[in-house]
């Protein structure tokens, strides 16, 4: 199976922010926050949990995400977990135009009339 890999992403625990990357292949991951890194597998279970292992450890995690927020029970603790939005660079400035078209999707304008 091939490996997968999630783009790393700024997830926010409480007050604090941590840089994660999780990188998954059948049902093992890697999981990288911040300067820790931590390898494991994963089951599914019928009930819809997940039953994790990491360093010989067993956790049963119950999830749900609503928007950009990820409500999780594990090990007998509730965690929430909010994305945080990454910026790639400084914004980009455009030339202002008097016949500028703004679009939601990408193409080309061949004919207005």
């Amino acid at each position: 199976m091939e490996a997968r890999r999630i783009m790393p992403e700024n997830l926010i625990l409480g007050n604090k922010s941590y840089l994660t990357n999780l990188r998954r292949s059948g049902s093992n991951f890697k999981l990288e926050i911040d300067d820790d890194s931590f390898e494991g597998e994963f089951t599914r279970l019928s009930n819809g949990s997940l039953a994790i292992v990491i360093d010989g450890h067993r956790y049963i995690c119950y999830s749900e995400r609503k928007s950009n927020e990820t409500y999780v029970f594990a090990n007998g603790m509730n965690f929430v977990l909010r994305r945080q939005a990454r910026s790639t660079g400084s914004p980009v400035q455009e030339e202002k135009a008097e016949d500028l078209v703004l679009s939601p999707i990408t193409g080309k304008l061949l004919d207005c009339r």
